[in-house]
């Protein structure tokens, strides 16, 4: 369900040795004013993707079910 080809940001949640990526829009800034200041924090330089990559020390399956719900 988050794995949009046409994703503007990743979100690669990590908790211990459990890692995922969510491809997901830049849009989930206008439902969580949390994503909002998320997306505006300065991102180190991508490599040779040209998207961005977040990294959450969240599990997950709570980051999962916090998008699932918006």
């Amino acid at each position: 369900m988050f794995n949009w080809p046409n994703a503007d940001v990743i979100l690669r949640a990590t908790h211990g040795a459990e890692s995922r990526d969510f491809r997901v829009h830049i849009f989930l800034s206008f439902a969580s004013p949390v994503f909002k200041g998320m997306f505006e924090l300065p991102q180190p330089s991508p490599s040779a993707s040209s998207i961005d990559i977040i990294d959450m020390a969240d599990p997950p399956r709570a980051l999962e079910v916090i998008l699932r719900f918006i």
